[in-house]
Protein backbone atom coordinates (compact mmCIF):
# COMPACT_ATOMS: atom_id res chain seq x y z
CA UNK A 1 0.00 0.00 0.00
CA UNK A 2 2.79 2.30 0.66
CA UNK A 3 4.21 2.25 -2.40
CA UNK A 4 0.99 2.73 -4.26
CA UNK A 5 0.75 6.00 -2.16
CA UNK A 6 4.22 7.00 -3.31
CA UNK A 7 3.25 5.81 -6.58
CA UNK A 8 -0.08 8.23 -6.79
CA UNK A 9 2.17 11.21 -4.68
CA UNK A 10 4.55 10.95 -7.57
CA UNK A 11 1.97 11.09 -10.31
CA UNK A 12 0.27 13.97 -8.55
CA UNK A 13 3.95 15.84 -8.75
CA UNK A 14 4.32 15.52 -12.07
CA UNK A 15 0.34 16.24 -13.11
CA UNK A 16 1.38 19.42 -11.55
CA UNK A 17 4.42 20.00 -13.26
CA UNK A 18 2.21 19.61 -16.64
CA UNK A 19 -0.33 21.35 -15.62
CA UNK A 20 1.93 25.04 -14.87
CA UNK A 21 3.76 24.35 -18.02
CA UNK A 22 0.82 24.03 -19.99
CA UNK A 23 -0.40 27.53 -18.49
CA UNK A 24 2.97 29.11 -18.55
CA UNK A 25 2.48 28.00 -22.88
CA UNK A 26 -1.32 29.31 -22.43
CA UNK A 27 0.00 32.53 -21.83
CA UNK A 28 1.63 33.53 -24.39
CA UNK A 29 -0.85 34.64 -27.20
CA UNK A 30 -0.52 32.80 -30.30
CA UNK A 31 -0.48 34.96 -34.17
CA UNK A 32 -3.62 34.76 -34.74
CA UNK A 33 -4.70 36.09 -30.90
CA UNK A 34 -1.78 39.14 -31.72
CA UNK A 35 -3.67 39.95 -35.08
CA UNK A 36 -6.89 39.67 -33.55
CA UNK A 37 -6.05 42.32 -30.47
CA UNK A 38 -4.22 44.44 -33.51
CA UNK A 39 -7.17 44.93 -35.27
CA UNK A 40 -9.31 44.97 -32.04
CA UNK A 41 -7.00 48.23 -30.68
CA UNK A 42 -7.57 49.48 -34.48
CA UNK A 43 -10.89 49.71 -34.17
CA UNK A 44 -11.10 50.82 -30.55
CA UNK A 45 -8.85 54.08 -32.24
CA UNK A 46 -11.16 54.71 -34.51
CA UNK A 47 -14.02 54.84 -32.87
CA UNK A 48 -12.14 56.98 -29.89
CA UNK A 49 -11.51 59.03 -33.03
CA UNK A 50 -15.12 59.56 -34.50
CA UNK A 51 -16.42 59.87 -30.95
CA UNK A 52 -13.64 62.83 -30.32
CA UNK A 53 -14.56 64.64 -33.72
CA UNK A 54 -18.53 64.48 -32.63
CA UNK A 55 -18.01 65.88 -29.36
CA UNK A 56 -16.14 68.96 -30.83
CA UNK A 57 -18.75 69.52 -33.16
CA UNK A 58 -20.74 69.62 -30.19
CA UNK A 59 -18.95 72.15 -28.54
CA UNK A 60 -18.31 73.72 -31.82
CA UNK A 61 -21.93 74.81 -31.98
CA UNK A 62 -22.60 75.34 -28.26
CA UNK A 63 -19.80 78.21 -28.15
CA UNK A 64 -21.59 79.12 -31.53
CA UNK A 65 -24.75 79.38 -30.17
CA UNK A 66 -23.64 80.83 -27.27
CA UNK A 67 -21.86 83.72 -28.69
CA UNK A 68 -25.39 84.31 -30.74
CA UNK A 69 -27.41 84.47 -27.69
CA UNK A 70 -24.89 86.91 -25.84
CA UNK A 71 -24.50 88.84 -29.23
CA UNK A 72 -28.67 89.42 -28.78
CA UNK A 73 -28.54 90.18 -25.27
CA UNK A 74 -26.28 92.92 -26.29
CA UNK A 75 -28.18 94.23 -28.95
CA UNK A 76 -31.24 94.23 -27.01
Amino acid sequence: MAKYDKLRQLLAERNMVVANTSRLIDDIPTRAELIQYERRFKELYNQVGWKLEENRKYVSLYNYLEATIETIGKQV
